[in-house]
């Protein structure tokens, strides 16, 4: 308990404790204070509010003589503790009942019912959304006469360099000749590179038009690592018509 509206020097709050029991359907109010004038009574209720300006009178508490008071609240605890905040208050004397000298905030237990139920609907959606994570980009290299087999995951970016020294295409289709369905990049003089994101799975062929007899494949899987292995070489350095 501590100073209530009205406390001063004139009108000292009295220090001690309420203790609030369960007793079946009921509580039990005992307050416990440091006594105040010998033999006088003094008012106690408890109010609706918070110390240590309170409003109106929730329950009439047994007035406190000599320190002590105990009363019971035909409400059971966690009810009281449910429906706060309340606050006990000890007003100075009977005469003087409108001077709040004591004031006490019983503990409500309210707020605690709602956070419990948040946490358990709202991560069960989220895992599902992996796929709004950006594609990953893997460079490959055209070299030694060669085009390279691929493998990655949907989604990827796979990106061709050309290093070696003759000219290439990267093209969707087998034996230099474009299928029409994936991918064709222009000729790629030796530096020159081109790109191509694979959004589904499956084993793809592609050849260079210049040179007909470079053929390799893109497999493409749900996930998994990238890598990139020598394809077989041509056995011409030759152009071709295109």
């Amino acid at each position: 308990m501590g100073a209530g509206r009205d406390a001063s020097s004139a009108n000292p709050f009295q220090a001690g404790t309420t203790t609030l029991t369960a007793k079946g359907d009921q509580t039990e109010v005992a307050l416990n204070l440091t006594p105040g004038p010998a033999s006088v009574s003094q008012p106690a209720f408890m109010h609706n509010g918070s110390c240590p300006v309170v409003s109106g009178v929730k329950y009439t508490l047994t007035a406190v003589l000599d320190g002590k008071s105990t009363t019971m609240v035909n409400v059971a605890l966690a009810d009281v503790l449910k429906a706060g905040p309340y606050a006990v208050v000890v007003h100075k004397s009977s005469q003087e009942a409108g001077i709040q000298t004591t004031c006490g905030n019983v503990p409500s237990t309210a707020p605690t019912a709602t956070p419990t139920a948040r946490p358990t609907a709202t991560p069960t959606a989220t895992p599902t959304a992996a796929p709004t994570t950006p594609p990953s980009t893997f460079q490959v290299t055209v070299a030694n006469f060669a085009l390279p087999n691929i493998t990655a995951p949907v989604g990827t970016t796979i990106v061709w360099t050309n290093k070696d020294s003759l000219a290439h295409t990267v093209t969707s289709g087998r034996n230099g000749v474009f299928d029409g369905t994936g991918w064709n990049s222009a000729v790629l003089d030796p530096g020159q590179t081109f790109s191509f994101t694979f959004t589904k799975t499956g084993t793809f062929n592609y050849t260079c038009r210049v040179h007909p007899e470079l053929n390799s494949t893109v497999t493409v899987n749900q996930s998994g690592p990238t890598s990139s292995t020598a394809g077989t070489p041509g056995t011409s350095g030759d152009y071709y018509t295109y």
